[in-house]
């Protein structure tokens, strides 16, 4: 060969390309390049985007001074101004007749002269809140105290190296978000913003800290502070003398030590609010036993082994998450949750899902507040009975375990509004549910029930006596029919059926007047014939799905126009697909 081709991916960002929420939209664009006769092409490329982008930016400017000059008469009857001009470096003088605002963004205005902006901005004394965001800048100008009734600055997503000195005399300044500056000096941005008088609220995250200094303690106003996703190993025990502090985010914070960390916040008596997510935590250790007034701990996505004991000492808790994300690549670990847990009186949400559990602890039903439980995704091969002890639960989560029976005993949760229970396709039979006990018939609050994924062949009468069902999902099950009893569920907004035997589809459901939600789809016996002039009937149903049944296209036509307007859903069934074929598809999804 003459020369190698390479296929070369460019990404071009220019001004435009940015949607209103600051995400890029990405050009790509692909182009077959030699090594010396097509070098000149790569250079043309990029002539001509960065004219593109040229002009963008231009007419960007212009937009932006037109904008001052049309509502200049009424420039005092704005509150609020958002400015995204990378080539606007002055704003125009008529910019001093928006003295009125409150609110002022400045997003990608890279070019702005922030000094002159600042004393175009003296009179404005309704002003409250100014952010400086995207705009990579190095410093902020020191005549930045002539905004004096500030309370919120934001200046997140910048190269800034230091803080203005005069930051200082922003006596009402209560808010400052720092979010995004690797190049910041900690020290001194910690030195300045602890003279602040009023300041609440601070938030350092993904700022490459790698440490925190000690005149943490002196923000005695803070309530909340952020210093999640950055590199410190360690807090100060001077951080004990924040007394207002409520919330800490310590989420992604990997290397920090978490002995000596929990030491120096259960220092903190004030504190309610702990995140560590993303952590990479593999233990949590005694000393989570301090934080004794500690409400809401979320701990979420890491490698948790071990759970101490002392947990039980945080009888203030209302939230516990010791679960984790399907899509995260860190997951706990956890194999036992220790019966002390049981002394969390006051705990109303406990999420364990995707960890290892097999048991949980008889300690459990001592839980008289606890509203909602997530232990989906666990190894779970018999029903938790302590779970039917915990009258108070208004929802379970019990998705995809192994158990196959459900108890009589499931009757005593008579508030319970909300069960899962679905399935694992890929599970045995003997590892899925095959029959609905009667006594479910007593949930008389149940909305939601999702028993999707097992082999269920027949439903029990009691099921149609559950009036308050707005949910049912009985998808991939081994149903012959739909019983006339349905009517009964005179509330029922979504009914799933996809993926059964179903040959009988009963007139009665033409009654119900708040169905929304119908799926059919892959239901081989059924005669559709009749089913669409009852589904006609539904005059609240909004999307019907027919897929993978022997139904040509002229007939979801049919369909679709007998519902006046609602979504007929029909995707075709590949020649040699089977029902296996279908519900892995699903699981894709």
């Amino acid at each position: 060969m003459r020369y190698l081709a390479l296929l070369i991916p460019i990404l071009f960002l220019s001004e435009n390309t940015f949607s209103q929420g600051g995400k890029p939209k990405p050009t790509i664009v692909n182009l077959k390049v030699g090594r010396k006769e097509d070098s000149s092409a790569i250079k043309d490329y990029f002539k001509r985007q960065n004219k593109l982008k040229n002009e963008a930016d231009e007419t960007q400017l212009n937009q932006t001074l037109e904008f001052f000059n049309t509502y200049e008469s009424v420039a005092d009857t704005f509150t609020a101004l958002t400015i995204t001009s990378s080539k606007l470096a002055r704003l125009p003088e008529s910019f001093k007749k928006f003295k009125n605002i409150e609110s002022l963004k400045l997003m990608r205005c890279q070019s702005v002269y922030l000094d002159d902006l600042f004393d175009k901005m003296r009179d404005f004394k309704q002003l409250k809140k100014l952010e400086i965001i995207f705009s990579n800048k190095a410093g902020i100008p020191e005549n930045i105290y002539l905004l004096s009734n500030l309370e919120e600055l934001n200046i997140s997503n910048n190269h800034l190296r230091k803080l203005p000195d005069s930051i200082i005399y922003l006596k009402n300044l209560k808010k400052v978000n720092l979010m995004h500056n690797p190049y910041i000096s900690i020290g001194q941005a910690f030195s300045k913003l602890a003279q602040i008088p009023k300041l609440q609220y601070l938030d350092f995250s993904f700022s490459q800290l790698d440490s925190i200094p000690q005149t943490i303690g002196d923000f005695k106003e803070l309530t909340y502070l952020d210093i999640s996703d950055n590199k410190f190993t360690s807090i100060p025990e001077q951080f004990g003398n924040l007394n207002k502090i409520v919330e800490i985010n310590l989420n992604g914070c990997k290397k920090l030590n978490l002995k000596t960390a929990l030491n120096a916040i259960g220092k903190c008596k004030s504190i309610e609010t702990l995140h560590m997510q993303y952590s990479m935590i593999e233990d949590v250790p005694a000393e989570i036993g301090t934080l004794t007034n500690l409400k809401y701990l979320y701990l979420k996505n890491n490698l948790i082994k071990s759970l101490s004991s002392e947990i039980g000492n945080l009888k203030s808790l209302i939230i516990l998450d010791l679960g984790s994300d399907i899509m995260s690549g860190d997951k706990n670990q956890l194999t036992s949750i220790p019966a002390s847990i049981g002394n969390l009186s006051n705990l109303k949400s406990l999420n364990l899902s995707l960890n290892k559990l097999d048991k949980l602890p008889n300690a459990l039903a001592q839980l008289k507040q606890i509203e909602g439980i997530d232990i989906g995704w666990n190894a779970f091969e018999k029903f938790p009975e302590v779970l039917c002890e915990m009258t108070s639960l208004k929802a379970i989560n019990l998705n995809v375990n192994f158990f196959s029976v459900i108890p009589e005993r499931i009757s005593n949760l008579n508030n319970l509004e909300v069960l899962l229970m679905a399935g694992d396709f890929r599970q045995q039979p003997k590892r899925k549910i095959k029959t609905i006990p009667s006594s479910i018939g007593q949930c008389k609050k149940l909305r939601v029930l999702n028993l999707r994924d097992h082999v269920i062949e027949e439903l029990p009468a009691e099921l149609w006596t559950l009036g308050a069902l707005e949910e049912l999902n009985l998808m991939d099950n081994l149903l012959s029919k739909l019983p006339d009893e349905i009517s009964q569920l005179k509330k029922l907004k979504s009914l799933n059926v996809k993926a059964n035997d179903i040959a009988y589809f009963p007139t009665s459901f033409g009654t119900l007047k708040e169905i929304e939600y119908v799926n059919l789809a892959y239901n081989p016996p059924l005669d559709f014939s009749p089913v669409f002039g009852i589904l006609a009937s539904c005059k609240s149903l909004l999307k019907v799905d027919i897929s993978y049944n022997e139904l040509d296209i002229e007939r979801a036509k049919e369909l679709k126009r007998a519902l006046n307007g609602a979504k007929v859903i029909k995707l075709e069934l590949k020649s040699k697909s089977t029902k296996a074929d279908v519900m892995k598809e699903e699981e894709r999804k």
